[in-house]
């Protein structure tokens, strides 16, 4: 009878504890990351929405930037589109291009790795004379 009472508490305990280890982390952004594959410092412009103000940045080679939209409501999972524009010819000549770019649900803004949408830019192609952006998670 104590054996089986035992077995019977063990058994409650482990389903409770596979049930509290499920629970996550209410997402409270939209979470969108870009990084640079290249060798040289790029610049881009991003805004999120069709009415967002355009926003500078620049990354340098193999660095990483997180761009998060913060939620009106936890769980929401619904944002704008983030958009990027830049210069994908490395002549003088200016050619832009620009995406529209998804994102992914997230509890943080910044673990790419874990929870971001990922893009890159990389050369487009072995005379390395053009820069594009990939979508790669």
């Amino acid at each position: 009878m104590q054996m089986r009472l035992v077995a019977t508490a063990f058994m409650g305990l482990s389903a409770f504890v596979a049930i509290a280890t499920t629970v996550q982390a209410a997402n409270r952004f939209a979470l969108t990351c870009i990084e640079n594959r290249t060798n040289i410092p790029l610049s881009y412009d991003f805004r999120w929405g069709n009415d967002g103000q355009w926003a500078s940045r620049t990354l340098q080679p193999r660095g990483q930037r997180a761009h998060s939209w913060k939620y009106e409501k936890p769980n929401e999972t619904r944002s704008p589109w983030m958009l990027v524009r830049f210069d994908g010819d490395l002549s003088k000549r200016m050619i832009s291009q620009s995406y529209r770019l998804q994102s992914h649900a997230s509890p943080q803004e910044s673990d790419c790795k874990a929870y971001g949408k990922q893009y890159v830019f990389r050369f487009d192609g072995t005379a390395k004379k053009y820069i594009d952006l990939k979508g790669v998670r």
